[in-house]
């Protein structure tokens, strides 16, 4: 997998052909993704906005969109048929519209997914595009039977990806926009190591995009495999091996004691790509 910009719309998707700009701070590509169906509501065309969708070559789901916060209204999830959850309810309107913004790119990754699965899955995946996904006791999202998936959002822009799953796969993206110089420096020894600040720093980037960057794949790490692992990990058990900014990659290695229960590699791959003023993260295998 590789990420792309959707030119145009400005939106990241998978593609090999963008390349760093240290002056603009963006990346630069022609490839463009497809548009899916489009607001069916004039709430609701107010609310979600520019939705993308990307079927990867692994089989996995990509949807994407920005959204309006000032158009946010709870009748909105019965309009787009999201489940409200009742912590959600107590929520500020900000976690509300990220919740259903998120949760809708969730429905409309497993519909496409469903309707590719139908001639190629009989094992009781056959209507998960009607089923929803739950909300778990620390807050993770409960895929329905037979899918895996990862949700992110960021201030104004949600995105999902939905997978088949197998007792050896897993998926998990962030997207974070970029943390502030002085946020960055206070937290970059809660996120890392020495050895990792000390990598980061000969990178030809600046420190509070390298912070952003180390976070997002530590978020994505743990989203990837918390399914399997079932309990919180911090930041310090995962190691920041390698970056390669030409292929747009890092390695991370994961020390916890559960991992040797699974069939995964101790190391793990993450793709990563820049837009505007956020970063986008994504582990899968």
């Amino acid at each position: 997998m590789r990420l792309k910009v959707v030119c145009g719309l400005d939106w990241i998707f998978y593609s090999a052909n963008g390349r760093y700009n240290d002056t603009t701070n963006k990346k630069i590509t022609s490839n463009k993704a497809q548009m899916p169906l489009q607001p069916r509501t004039a709430k609701h065309a107010r609310f979600i906005k520019n939705t993308l969708q990307k079927i990867n070559t692994d089989g996995s789901v990509i949807y994407a969109c920005e959204f309006d916060k000032q158009a946010y209204r709870d009748e909105l999830f019965t309009l787009l048929n999201v489940n409200f959850p009742d912590r959600q309810k107590k929520a500020v309107v900000k976690r509300r519209s990220e919740f259903l913004a998120g949760r809708y790119m969730a429905q409309l990754a497993m519909r496409t997914l469903q309707q590719k699965a139908q001639s190629s899955f009989t094992n009781g995946i056959a209507t998960f595009a009607q089923q929803q996904v739950q909300v778990g006791d620390n807050r993770e999202p409960i895929w329905p039977e037979g899918l895996q998936g990862s949700i992110s959002h960021s201030e104004n822009k949600a995105i999902c990806v939905v997978k088949p799953a197998s007792p050896s796969t897993f998926t998990g993206l962030d997207l974070e926009h970029y943390a502030a110089s002085s946020t960055a420096n206070e937290l970059a020894k809660f996120v890392m190591s020495d050895t990792e600040i000390a990598l980061i720093e000969k990178l030809p980037l600046p420190k509070h995009i390298a912070f952003t960057l180390v976070f997002s794949a530590k978020e994505s790490l743990y989203k990837a495999l918390y399914p399997y692992i079932q309990q919180f990990f911090g930041f310090d058990c995962a190691n920041l091996l390698s970056v390669d900014m030409h292929n747009q990659t890092l390695c991370l290695e994961l020390n916890h004691p559960k991992l040797a229960t699974l069939k995964f590699d101790n190391c793990f791959t993450c793709q990563f790509s820049f837009w505007q003023d956020c970063l986008l993260t994504q582990l899968t295998g």
